[in-house]
This record gives structure tokens, C-alpha cells and sequence, in this order.
């Protein structure tokens, strides 16, 4: 099967160490957001993907992660897709994140 590469991890390999807090707070942030929207929805089905996905120390395969929570795997390829689009663009729109923005682009 083949492993997918986390976006946060790929982030904290490729900034520079002066950036590193930036993900940190952005990765926090996209936590909240997903506890939020889970709260919101009265579904956790999003924040049992994030944690199992993103929090995790062991790297799953989607289709083990479908397995584990008893869900469809495209649930599991579409949260991901959303959230590999949706970093980016929260990144772009928020001024805090200027600094990381600019490296991004580069």
C-alpha cells in the first residue's frame, strides 16, 4: 500500500527552523478548526480522521484508516483532499501566516 505524506510533516521538513513555530500554531489551529466543526456538526467522524491521521505517531494507509473507523474509504480520500486544499488557502488568507506564505511560494 502506498503511504501518503502527512502536509504538516512535509511542511516541518521543509521550512527553516525560524518558520517552525508558524506550523506548529497553523497545525493547532487546523485541530481546533476540525474539534470545532465536529462540535458544530455533532459528528466526530472529523476529528477521529485527524487525530488517527495527522496526531498520530503511526502512519496509516487509507484504507487501514477506512478499516479502523468503520467508514467508507472515499470519506477518507475526500477529508484528505479537502484539507491538503484547504492549508494552503488558510495559509494565503490569514496575515499571520505572511512569513510562511511567502517561503511557500517561493
Amino acid at each position: 500500500m502506498k503511504q501518503r505524506r502527512n502536509i504538516f510533516k512535509k511542511l516541518e521538513e521543509t521550512v527553516p527552523k525560524e518558520l517552525l513555530p508558524m506550523v506548529v500554531l497553523l497545525f493547532e489551529e487546523m485541530k481546533e478548526f476540525f474539534y470545532n466543526l465536529a462540535l458544530y456538526q455533532q459528528n466526530e467522524i472529523y476529528t477521529r480522521l485527524f487525530q488517527m491521521l495527522y496526531e498520530s505517531k503511526k502512519t496509516y494507509t487509507n484504507l487501514e484508516t477506512a478499516y479502523c473507523l468503520y467508514i467508507d474509504i472515499k470519506v477518507v480520500q475526500r477529508f484528505i483532499n479537502d484539507l491538503e486544499r484547504f492549508v494552503p488557502e488558510f495559509i494565503k488568507t490569514h496575515r499571520k501566516y505572511f512569513e510562511l506564505k511567502r517561503f511557500i511560494q517561493q
